[in-house]
């Protein structure tokens, strides 16, 4: 359709079992992705991947490990907690 949006996401839970270094790695493993052009060929934007959390604790680790690691570009990702994931994917919610 001609002038359609449609929104595309990545969605990532953590429920705070991993090491923030875990979750870096697969930050990585999504910008790679991007880099490679596979799911942008069909000429759509690259899906941004929100992360819910299962505490706002973990939210801010999150985004400030992402934001202090050059080599991630941050406004891929989007940070909530579990219960805010409904109004992040939705826009309403979701903070950089």
């Amino acid at each position: 359709m001609h002038g359609a949006y449609v929104d595309r996401w990545f969605i990532e839970v953590d429920l705070g079992t991993e090491h923030l270094p875990t979750l870096i790695a697969k930050c990585r493993a999504y910008q790679d992705y991007y880099l490679s052009g596979s799911e942008t060929k069909d000429g759509q934007a690259f899906p941004l991947v929100v992360w819910a959390c299962s505490e706002e604790r973990r939210v801010t680790q999150l985004g400030t490990a992402v934001a202090r690691t050059s080599s991630l570009t941050p406004q891929m990702f989007r940070y909530c907690t579990l219960d805010q994931a409904g109004d992040a994917i939705t826009g309403m919610g979701a903070s950089s």
